[in-house]
């Protein structure tokens, strides 16, 4: 599948560096010519549908109006291969701008956009190398697939507050990027949005995100910082690929599904916690991470065995294993016996009893090797117990533990 995999980016790939301009066909539409630019007209607002890259000036200003009409759409692939402009500044009257609109505009540095614009289309940027900055309006709220795809001197992305949705290779090989932070408001995040990002370091996604693709790191060979969000329920496949610096990740809790591939080559991971809510770890999830050591599960080794584990994931079954959990019965004095496993130093033990979600009572004692008996005389319908490391700082060490009176 891994060969699959990459024989799949290779075809996406090979697709999108050659794909064929054919959005500049003939259609029965009348079409005009004004200095640089032909266009057409429609219900009296004209659209650009293709500029003289060859008679173009380094700095473009697009004009508001040709003929007697606003200016408010770029047709798709206008201004296609105009590869000596440097410079474009698009008037307020635009409300769109079609696909692969300025691709391949390889001398581009500098883009101004429309304050009004909503979104940023498929291939809107695709392969402008040179463009090294760009401030997105804060109208906008969804980038199209590619829309900057292979713009490797980009080393800064202003990001709009109110950005929705990021599509699938929208940032693809944008090699000069180091950092990016996804603003909260941003739901979706595509397949291999930020994929071969080589410089890329560190990347903050919002808690927010209910779809995350797959591949959406792949190959970023830099990464040392990254948070997947809290109410991720599934890691896509590749999600990691070849992240050769990452050393530290947190698997949310919630994830129930590893996918495959996702560390593959991850070589200086050290160590990692599997949450318990994880069913399944794909094949090759773990394979090459040739440096892990230590793997944590807070819940028990049974528990741990019932995962289905992948072919070719070495590297994960030889790392040591520690399993951290607790266990509580009640004795004939209707107080509970607390075990903990898998615990180092001495933690502390709380037991908080509850009569529905109404709290009554809390009791707490610091762990013996012989466990702890924790009990209320207060009537109560539930308790929850928690292990912390300490007093002092109260980090829990342990899932909790909810026992129904």
């Amino acid at each position: 599948m891994i060969k699959k995999l990459i024989s799949t980016f290779l075809t996406v790939l090979i697709c999108l560096s050659a794909f064929c301009v054919i959005g500049v066909s003939a259609e029965d539409t009348a079409k005009y010519t004004e200095g640089y630019y032909t266009y057409t007209v429609e219900n009296g607002e004209a659209t650009i549908i293709r500029a003289d890259c060859d008679s173009l000036a380094n700095k473009v200003s697009i004009p508001a109006k040709l003929g007697k009409y606003p200016v408010t759409k770029i047709g798709d692939y206008a201004f296609y291969w105009c590869k000596n402009i440097t410079n474009v500044t698009i008037p307020d009257s635009v409300e769109t701008i079609g696909k692969y609109a300025f691709s391949n505009c390889t001398s581009l540095t500098g883009v101004t956009l429309p304050d009004e614009i909503d979104i940023i289309p498929e291939g809107a940027f695709f392969g402008c190398t040179a463009l090294s900055r760009f401030v997105i309006p804060d109208s906008v709220t969804k980038i199209y697939g590619s829309a900057f795809y292979g713009c490797t001197e980009l080393q800064n992305i202003s990001f709009p507050r109110n950005l929705e949705e990021i599509g699938e290779y929208a940032f693809y090989n944008c090699s000069s990027l180091t950092s990016v932070s996804v603003p909260e408001n941003t739901t979706t995040i595509g397949n291999a949005v930020f994929a071969m990002c080589e410089n890329l370091t560190s990347a903050k996604l919002p808690a927010n995100v209910s779809s995350l693709g797959r591949a959406v790191f792949y190959c970023c060979r830099k990464l040392t910082s990254v948070n997947l969000p809290e109410n991720t329920t599934a890691i896509g496949e590749a999600m990691f690929y070849g992240c050769e610096d990452l050393k530290e990740i947190t698997i949310p809790k919630n994830v129930t599904d590893i996918g495959e591939g996702t560390f593959y080559y991850c070589t200086a991971i050290t160590e990692i916690e599997i949450p318990t809510a994880v069913t399944k770890i794909r094949e090759y999830a773990f394979d090459g991470c040739e440096n892990l050591a230590a793997v944590c599960y807070r819940g028990s080794q049974s528990d741990f065995d019932k995962i289905y584990t992948g072919s070719n994931n070495l590297s994960l079954e030889n790392a040591d294993k520690t399993f951290l959990y607790v266990t509580a019965f009640e004795n004939n004095d209707g107080k509970y016996h607390i075990s903990v496993f898998g615990v180092e130093g001495t933690p502390v033990v709380f037991a908080a009893f509850y009569q529905g979600t109404k709290f009554v009572d809390v009791q707490s004692d610091i762990y013996s090797p012989d466990g702890v008996t924790l009990g209320s005389d207060k009537s109560y319908d539930n308790v929850k117990i928690m292990v912390w490391d300490s007093y002092s700082s109260l980090k829990p060490i342990t899932d909790v533990l909810i026992i129904q009176k």
